[in-house]
């Protein structure tokens, strides 16, 4: 028995929810505001979106689908900016989940290599370039990808045991077919 008399708030599905988002987008183009998203979305839908999951589908902060930009690993295309990116972290780059986030990221000091990191990185997510940021005297790059995280946490560290997807079956080839230079399998990551 619920102890609280208080109701929940019914989430439409997740169909409805990607066709919203959809309408979103369109309507912001034409260059409606966040109110007046929210009123043509509730008089064509039906149903009514809080005005900050407008703002954060806007924004690029969150999407219907599934939570992720990239809602499998199958998704992710096999690629030299993939093979590059996987190279970068079995190298100098770092995997790290926070309590909301996993996180993907490189720190060093050679701006140009950690640029490359960012627009290579923002390609595999499908994102714009990612520009490095200036910390404690070196440049660091970081993204937020639960399934970009999955892939260098768990099916690279699992070197050799046949269980490695086509994708970074793949991506490793690419990388050892020499997507790096010496100069930046070299620089030393900062933590």
């Amino acid at each position: 028995m619920d102890s609280t008399n208080t109701k929940r708030r019914k989430i439409p599905p997740r169909e409805l929810r990607i066709k919203v988002y959809n309408d979103v987008l369109r309507l912001r183009k034409r260059g409606l505001s966040i109110t007046e998203i929210r009123e043509e979305i509730h008089r064509k839908r039906g149903v009514w979106i809080g005005t900050m999951t407008i703002s954060r589908w806007l924004r690029g902060v969150s999407s219907p689908y599934n939570g992720r930009w990239i809602p499998s690993l199958e998704l992710l295309k096999p690629s030299e900016d993939l093979g590059y990116v996987i190279g970068v972290r079995l190298g100098d780059g770092y995997t790290y989940k926070t309590v909301n986030h996993d996180i993907i990221g490189l720190a060093a000091k050679d701006r140009e290599f950690v640029e490359d990191f960012g627009r290579r990185l923002g390609t595999v997510l499908g994102r714009a370039p990612i520009r490095p940021r200036k910390y404690a005297g070196h440049y660091v790059v970081e993204a937020v990808s639960k399934t970009l995280y999955e892939l260098l946490r768990s099916q690279l560290t699992s070197k050799g045991s046949g269980n490695t997807s086509s994708t970074v079956r793949s991506a490793r080839r690419r990388f050892s077919e020499g997507s790096l230079t010496r100069r930046h399998i070299s620089v030393r990551r900062v933590t």
